[in-house]
């Protein structure tokens, strides 16, 4: 894990957090019910688009409501976070079900994955912790994240 970490340029004080995250629901319906990353995706998903909203209302003054919203969709859709998550590799730390292997590389679950990735940072350092990863996994285009990280 600690090389997904390294890339992904945050270090969790409750590594639980992060496995939680990579813990899909076929792994967990077979360790006898233990907890999948569904609840952090869905935390996840409403963390990016917090600070997709803040960067791009910052870096883009002249955009009206319509133009923001369309970007922001742009960056925060299943291509956008399956591309982040093949960038730090996250298939390679993603727990899935015996015979669900095939899963593992699937577009969506790893940009579902992503976002639970998201969730469990801001759970663990809140906000700039999140924008962190979302930078560092490219969710953010380097060209637009200078102001995130601040």
């Amino acid at each position: 894990m600690r090389s997904l970490q390294e890339r992904l340029s945050y270090f969790w004080r409750d590594a639980g957090l992060l496995e939680l995250a990579l813990s899909h629901r076929s792994w967990a319906n077979q360790q006898r019910g233990r907890a999948h990353n569904e609840r952090l995706e869905f935390l996840g998903d409403a963390v990016l688009d917090l600070i997709l909203a803040d960067h791009l209302f910052r870096r883009f003054p002249l955009l009206d409501e319509g133009g923001l919203s369309q970007l922001r969709s742009q960056l925060v859709c299943v291509d956008a976070l399956h591309h982040a998550a093949v960038r730090v590799e996250l298939w390679r730390y993603l727990r899935v079900g015996r015979g669900e292997e095939r899963v593992r590389g699937a577009p969506r679950v790893l940009a579902d994955a992503m976002e639970a990735v998201v969730g469990s940072a801001f759970m663990d350092g809140q906000i700039i912790a999140a924008a962190r990863v979302a930078h560092a996994s490219g969710i953010i285009p380097h060209e637009l994240s200078e102001e995130v990280l601040r």
